[in-house]
């Protein structure tokens, strides 16, 4: 997790690990127990929720959302590049990774093309 999404304070005690903290977050967020009912493994359940009601209303979560859907839609726009090469109309992405063009029996992988 990049650590410049993450506000940092440079006074008080040393700040527990985000990354830990930020997967007790989601672990709560994913059983939807109290905070209370956290492991510990992710650390007390005060700092969790306290580090949740910060980042929440100091827009950190919204800025992280923002860069994965950037990355999503950069990810998306150079399988639209793909699309552009010459004969091809369109292509589809399948799910073990491999590019199809329909209409064609080729598959494109990373390799080259191989006739299917």
């Amino acid at each position: 997790m990049p650590s410049w999404f993450l506000p940092r304070s440079g006074t008080g005690w040393p700040r527990a690990n985000d990354r830990v903290v930020l997967n007790g977050i989601v672990w709560k967020l994913r059983t939807g127990s109290a905070w209370r009912d956290v492991p510990e493994r992710y650390g007390s359940w005060q700092t969790l929720y306290a580090r949740f009601r910060r980042w929440a209303l100091d827009g950190t979560f919204s800025r992280m959302l923002e860069q994965v859907q950037a990355e999503k839609d950069a990810a998306i726009r150079s399988l639209d590049d793909l699309a552009l090469l010459p004969n091809l109309k369109r292509v589809t992405a399948v799910d073990d990774g491999t590019l199809v063009a329909p209409g064609k029996w080729e598959t494109f992988t990373a390799r080259g093309i191989e006739a299917s």
